[in-house]
C-alpha cells in the first residue's frame, strides 16, 4: 500500500483535507494510507515550511490561509492520479474535434466521472492539411487552433465548476497528430476507456460514424462509449448487457460491474433471438447473482428477427441509460455492425453504447 504525509495541527481546516482525500481514494478507488504527522521536530526534519501540508513521493503541497481549501485538495488529488495505476473506468480519454457531437461526448464523460469518480483527459489532435499551408503558416495555425482548444476547456471547466471538490479532475492534451493513431495509442498508455461521439467535424465522413470513430472502434483494444449526438448522462438506473456468448460475457462480467458499482443500478441481461432459434439457458444470469446484487439482476429473452430492432425496441421501452456490448468475432456486435440495420442503431439511437473488447 502506498502512503500520504499529511502534516499539521488537527485543525478543522486539516481534518477537512484528510476527509476529502480519503473520499476521493475511496470513490476512485485508489488504495494508499495517510500518515499523519503531528510533530513540530518532524516538520523541521522534512523540511516542512507551513502546516497543514501534504507529501507525496518527493512532491510537496503546501495549504495557506489565502488559498482557495477546494483549489488545494483538487491539486493534491491531480497529483495522486497521476501516482497510481487506474482502471480503464476511472480515466476517460476524449478527443474532440469542435464538432457539436464531441462537445457533447466532453459532457457526457464528465457528467459521468462525477459520478463514478473518474478523471477526464480531454485531447485535440491537430492534423494540417496541405490545402491550409498557402493561406497561413503552419505555426500560426496550429497557435490558432490550440487557442480554440484552451478557450473550449475553459467553458466545460466553467459549466462543470472543476474548482469545486466534487467536480472531475480535468486534464488536457493537445496533440500534432493523426488522430486515430493517437487516440488509440493514448488510450492504451493511460489505460483509460474512450468516450466518443458518432461522427465528428470534416468532409470524409462515414454514414455510420466518422472515420477516425470507425478506426478506434475497429482497431482499440481498450473499452470505449459511443455517444449519440444528443446523448445526455441522467445518471446509471437501468443498464442492458447484450449477451450472446457464455465464455465472452462471463469474462466482461468483472468490467461491467467495475463501472456501474459507483450507483448500483439494475443490470438487464438482454439476448434476441430469430424464429426458430433457440432461447438460451441463462447460466450468466446465475453467475451475475453471485457477483452483483441478485434483485438488481434481470433477464429477457426476445424474439426479433433483427438484432438491432429487438435491441433498439428494448432499449426505448425500458429507459435504458447505457447499452453494454462486447466485441468479438461472432458476437452481438458484430452481427450488428455487419447488417445494414447497424446505421439505424448508430444514427437514431439516444442510448450510449459501451463497447468492451474481448479475447476468447
Amino acid at each position: 500500500m502506498n502512503a500520504i504525509k499529511l502534516y499539521g495541527k488537527q485543525n478543522s481546516s486539516y481534518e477537512y483535507i484528510k476527509m476529502m482525500i480519503k473520499r476521493f481514494a475511496k470513490k476512485s478507488n485508489i488504495d494508499f494510507a495517510i500518515q499523519e504527522e503531528h510533530d513540530p521536530e518532524n516538520f523541521v526534519k522534512d523540511e516542512i515550511s507551513i502546516i497543514p501540508a501534504v507529501k507525496i513521493g518527493s512532491d510537496t503541497f503546501y495549504y495557506r490561509s489565502d488559498d482557495n481549501i477546494n483549489s488545494f485538495i483538487k491539486t493534491v488529488n491531480k497529483n495522486i492520479i497521476s501516482r497510481f495505476k487506474l482502471g480503464p473506468f476511472k480515466h476517460f480519454l476524449v478527443p474532440i474535434d469542435y464538432s457539436d457531437t464531441s462537445l457533447n461526448s466532453v459532457d457526457y464523460a464528465l457528467s459521468l466521472a462525477k459520478e463514478t469518480g473518474a478523471i477526464v483527459t480531454i485531447i485535440h489532435c491537430y492534423t494540417p492539411h496541405a490545402s491550409d499551408l498557402p493561406v497561413m503558416d503552419y505555426q500560426d495555425m496550429m497557435a490558432n487552433n490550440k487557442e480554440l482548444f484552451e478557450s473550449i476547456v475553459e467553458v466545460f471547466e466553467s459549466e462543470h465548476k472543476v474548482k469545486d471538490v466534487n467536480a472531475p479532475i480535468i486534464n488536457t492534451e493537445f496533440v500534432v497528430g493523426f488522430a486515430g493513431d493517437t487516440i488509440i495509442e493514448r488510450a492504451k498508455e493511460l489505460n483509460a476507456t474512450i468516450v466518443m461521439g458518432t461522427t465528428g467535424a470534416g468532409n470524409a465522413l462515414k454514414k455510420i460514424f466518422g472515420s477516425v470513430s470507425a478506426k478506434v472502434i475497429n482497431q482499440s483494444e481498450q473499452p470505449i462509449i459511443i455517444v449519440p449526438s444528443d446523448g445526455v448522462f441522467e445518471g446509471l438506473n437501468e443498464v442492458a448487457y447484450a449477451t450472446d456468448d457464455l465464455e465472452v460475457d462471463t469474462k466482461a462480467m468483472p468490467q461491467v460491474i467495475d463501472l456501474v458499482k459507483c450507483s448500483y443500478p439494475r443490470i438487464n441481461l438482454v439476448h434476441i433471438y430469430k424464429s426458430g432459434d433457440n432461447k438460451i439457458d441463462f447460466d450468466l444470469f446465475e453467475i451475475y447473482k453471485t457477483n452483483y446484487p441478485k434483485s438488481l439482476v434481470k433477464k429477457n429473452n426476445i424474439e426479433n428477427e433483427n438484432i438491432a430492432d429487438g435491441l433498439n425496441n428494448f432499449v426505448t421501452s425500458n429507459e435504458i441509460d447505457l447499452l453494454v456490448m462486447t466485441h468479438i468475432k461472432k458476437n452481438v456486435l458484430e452481427k450488428i455492425f455487419k447488417k445494414s440495420q447497424s446505421q439505424e442503431v448508430a444514427i437514431t439511437s439516444t442510448t450510449p453504447v459501451l463497447i468492451l473488447h474481448q479475447a476468447r
